[in-house]
């Protein structure tokens, strides 16, 4: 038999071979899919699980997800939106960001949902379990690790205060997906530089922009990443590569600081109406006439004195509290070694693109943290000293206001830099683990303070006139300030429409030159500072001539129409 010869006298391939070995690689490839995907399954499942477990414990254990009165505002808000005596979206007000509000339109319509805070839960429930599943898909892009992945998702998910915080009606869980998203876009983009990602990435920088103010931190810090990629991925295009991306993100990213500028133009004349609040550089008012929002609302200590130094230790502190200490000096420590070694690459110009997000937003996001609180902008933190007679005793009555919890905004960003570090060797790994899991426990089984706890702290109770009014209301409607008692309002179970507050125009103007003009029922305090009621009512002696009190608590009364 004649034997066939290639030119290069090599024998024919054996196809059956060829076909048997490429047989065995696509099996290989779909059983390696199959994992991912049925591990990304029970990842999900473990997260949802992590997130409807903790809002039941909070609400059944006294309604903690209630127990703050932003959380309560928030709800309000959203719910005047389409239950008022004059409803629209100007209710939105002008000081706090809409989206999240917005986000809770769908649900608050049924009383049920509003009045357990699951109108505002689900949004937030919702945010936690995707900025959860993210965390790990950032870092295992970085990594292509899965354990480094599972250790950022454990860090966040084992943080007693995101955990309160993803079961209330608040802006945080959201802003925080917003973050981890950008991040994550970001990476990709650094990876592929497809500039659909460079998009995704500008839309939720839009929606973190209309969230939260630090997301206008985000807005630029996501600018100079995008450049820096660039720069770093693209280092011989020159100037013109680089401002051309810059041009097309920043446009597409700058959509939503524009859009409440321009509804602040609308409703207030002021396109900067929020800035201008915070600071304490325009008087509050109660309302303009010709809008329909509630105006009044407190700035943020315009009169307050503090040095730069003070507010890098006051929100430092607050920032290791809310994230605990151990989860703290693990992210501290992975952020230095990125850090030198990110600028030891850059002298070699071999920089990690992937890496250079992350870095930026840290440090980004930080220091308009520290300015911001310098400045004003974020309302006075007070936090427990951190020293070792504190540290060994959490049983003391430490005391702070709820705005500690702005410390918590650094959450992912810690979760994705120990996620990235200490995957690389696996004792460096198990030890993250058991320090993650070790400052879990000791919230509920040691005297150790590493981790200040909001839902130990937090405490939702029935105000005594509340109880009153909801026996005693026979209807009528009802002139109070919202602005220092909308827990009141949300608490006697009745519709926003029985209402006459500071967002209903010409309803609330009347009512103040002659409260019986429309009013049936009157809740002023009168030494309660803010309660618009008390301060601008111009006929007091019709109040005292044409009511009479039917409820009293201290300084507190309650009128009812003769």
């Amino acid at each position: 038999m004649i034997e066939t010869r290639l030119p290069n006298h090599r024998k024919l391939p054996n196809v059956n071979l060829i076909l048997d070995e490429k047989r065995d690689r696509q099996r290989n490839g779909f059983e390696k899919d199959l994992f991912y995907k049925k591990f990304d399954f029970w990842l999900i499942v473990a997260t949802v699980a992590v997130s409807v477990i903790a809002f039941f414990v909070l609400y059944f254990g006294g309604h903690k997800n209630l127990a703050d009165y932003d959380a309560i505002a928030r709800l309000n808000i959203s719910r005047k939106i389409i239950d008022s005596i004059t409803p629209g979206f100007a209710q939105l007000g002008g000081i706090w960001l809409p989206f999240p509000q917005v986000l809770f339109l769908p649900f608050i319509w049924n009383n049920f949902l509003w009045h357990t805070g699951l109108a505002g839960a689900i949004a937030s429930m919702a945010s936690f379990i995707v900025s959860a599943i993210f965390i790990y898909k950032t870092v295992f892009l970085i990594t292509k690790n899965k354990l480094g992945g599972m250790i950022g998702w454990l860090v966040y998910v084992a943080n007693v205060n995101i955990l309160h915080l993803q079961t209330m009606a608040m802006s945080e869980s959201f802003f925080l997906l917003t973050l981890v998203m950008i991040i994550y876009f970001l990476t990709r983009f650094a990876k592929g530089k497809n500039v659909l990602d460079l998009l995704y990435c500008a839309l939720f920088v839009v929606l973190t922009t209309l969230t939260r103010y630090e997301g206008y931190a985000l807005f630029a810090a996501a600018s100079l990443s995008v450049a820096a990629v660039v720069l770093a991925s693209y280092p011989s295009k020159g100037r013109q590569k680089i401002e051309g991306i810059l041009v097309l993100f920043m446009t597409f990213a700058a959509f939503g600081i524009f859009l409440w500028s321009f509804y602040s133009f609308l409703i207030f004349k002021d396109p900067i109406y929020w800035l201008n609040l915070y600071s304490g550089n325009k008087q509050v008012i109660a309302i303009d006439p010709s809008s329909t929002v509630d105006a009044t609302f407190p700035v943020s200590d315009p009169g307050r004195r503090i040095t730069i130094s003070n507010a890098f230790s006051i929100y430092s502190t607050a920032m290791l509290y809310m994230n605990g200490l151990l989860v703290s000096i693990l992210a501290a420590c992975a952020f230095l070694y990125i850090l030198a070694k990110t600028a030891f690459d850059g002298a070699r110009k071999k920089i990690d693109a992937l890496v250079v997000p992350v870095v930026i937003m840290t440090i980004c996001v930080f220091g308009f943290l520290i300015v911001g609180y310098f400045k004003g902008l974020i309302p006075s933190i007070e936090t427990p000293a951190i020293n070792l007679a504190n540290l060994f005793d959490k049983s003391k009555n430490f005391s702070s206001s709820s705005n500690i919890r702005y410390g918590i905004i650094t959450l992912p960003l810690m979760a994705i830099v120990v996620g990235l570090v200490y995957s690389k060797l696996r004792a460096l790994a198990f030890l993250a683990i058991f320090l993650i899991l070790f400052q879990f426990f000791t919230v509920f089984n040691t005297r150790l303070f590493l981790i200040f706890s909001l839902p130990t702290k937090a405490n939702y109770s029935d105000f005594e006139y509340s109880k009153w009014f909801r026996k005693n209301y026979d209807g009528g409607l009802i002139l109070v300030s919202s602005h220092r008692h909308e827990i009141f309002m949300f608490q006697t179970g009745l519709d926003y429409s029985n209402f006459i507050y500071e967002g209903n125009r010409q309803w609330w103007t009347n009512s103040l030159v002659e409260p019986t003009r429309h009013a049936t029922w009157v809740v002023v305090d009168e030494s309660l500072s803010g309660d618009a009621v008390n301060e601008l009512l111009e006929n007091k002696q019709s109040l005292t001539e044409n009511f009479e009190v039917k409820y009293q608590e201290g300084s507190l009364k309650i009128y009812k129409k003769l």
